[in-house]
């Protein structure tokens, strides 16, 4: 299982420099996260492992937004839409559901960057456990992960 320091290998090659914050809470939760980093929820960047069509997919969403997996469904001509369980995105990702960063490990899960992430200048995204995160500028976050604009979340929320 790749660990933190992969992580900030991973970026560094990108020549981005990210700093994990640590904490003695957890942060597994987006409330959690944001509570220990004093900052919006909205802030919180949700890497979702998603199931579309039976191909993993990494979706990156902001905190206060709930997936649409209608949308999903539309925007992908698929029937069927699931989230991934914790076998499965501890395989793809490398990392358990709570501390999955937006990087998956395997180069073949394309990553999708809702457009709800794009109001704020920084998110948070998890750095690979359940109490740590980094923060990053959300277009170096599009950048490094190739990720394209998506719109997936809950018009309602």
């Amino acid at each position: 299982m790749p660990s933190t320091e992969d992580l900030v290998k991973c970026f560094a090659k990108y020549n981005v420099k990210i700093d994990i914050y640590d904490f003695e809470v957890s942060t597994h939760t987006v409330g959690e996260a944001a509570s220990a980093l004093n900052v919006e929820e909205g802030q919180i960047a949700k890497s979702l492992l998603i199931i579309v069509g039976g191909q993993p997919m990494m979706f990156i969403l902001a905190g206060d937004k709930k997936l649409d997996q209608t949308k999903l469904k539309r925007q992908f001509d698929v029937r069927k839409v699931k989230f991934a369980d914790s076998d499965t995105v501890l395989k793809v990702s490398g990392f358990p559901v709570g501390g999955v960063p937006p990087l998956p490990i395997n180069e073949d899960v394309p990553v999708y960057l809702d457009r709800s992430l794009f109001r704020f200048e920084k998110v948070y995204p998890a750095a690979g456990k359940s109490n740590n995160c980094f923060g990053i500028n959300v277009d170096t976050l599009k950048q490094v992960t190739a990720g394209k604009e998506i719109d997936c979340i809950k018009e309602d929320n």
